[in-house]
């Protein structure tokens, strides 16, 4: 009997070990973002199956998890858009670029990730002088999946955000709404090589539904 225990205690152990080992290589750290590298985006209109608009974001500087981005919109249905180009500021331990009509923070992803790993936030957007959002969400890591888009097929991380906003227009508008992203991040390549996003508008009625995916990239180093 004793033997038979100690048995046991050595296989429930080595159990543990094996299932902590396999968590360990399944979490994912945050990546080493590089000067020089670049990442082409396509984004796609889910009502209309139409593309909207195609933009590239090169990696010039950084310090720290943020790295400088120039953001250059190759083709827009936005006229005033075409060929624009900002420079942005990005946080690899996030994937969230800052802006400066938001208070508080938007968090796609929180790194180390790993599936089962949960987090919320919220914050306030102002895009105009007279209307501001109120955004809460609340994210999960829901496992690993391999997705196909323009640039290949990755093996990624599913990352599902659901959310609540509350616009308000003027003194006397105001109005809830959802808010759904997913994300597909590639640790192979250091981004999300698929985005989908969509909302509702007044009323309650879906909005946006667009869809984001990696056209090509260039990396200069591994992860």
């Amino acid at each position: 009997m004793r033997l038979f225990r100690a048995g046991l205690g050595l296989g429930i152990l080595c159990l543990a070990l094996a299932t902590v080992a396999a968590m360990a290589e399944e979490s994912v750290d945050k990546p080493t973002l590089l000067s020089g590298e670049h990442w082409t985006f396509r984004r796609t209109n889910l009502r209309t199956g139409v593309e909207m608009e195609r933009f590239r974001e090169d990696l010039l500087s950084g310090v720290g998890d943020s790295s400088k981005v120039l953001w250059t919109i190759l083709f827009s249905l936005d006229k005033q858009r075409q060929d624009s180009v900002t420079q942005e500021f990005i946080d690899a331990s996030t994937m969230a670029f800052y802006d400066p009509k938001a208070e508080g923070r938007h968090v796609p992803l929180l790194f180390p990730l790993a599936p089962g790993k949960t987090w919320s936030f919220k914050y306030d957007y102002h895009p105009q002088a007279i209307f501001d959002l109120s955004i809460e969400q609340s994210a999960e890591v829901t496992g690993w999946e391999s997705v196909t888009v323009p640039a290949g097929t990755f093996r990624t991380l599913k990352v599902m955000h659901r959310g609540r906003y509350l616009a308000t227009y003027g003194l006397f508008y105001n109005w809830p709404g959802y808010i759904l992203e997913t994300y597909w991040y590639a640790p192979e390549v250091k981004r999300v090589v698929r985005m989908e996003y969509q909302d509702s508008q007044y009323g309650g009625a879906m909005y946006d539904h667009w869809l984001d995916e990696l056209v090509d990239y260039k990396l200069l180093s591994g992860r």
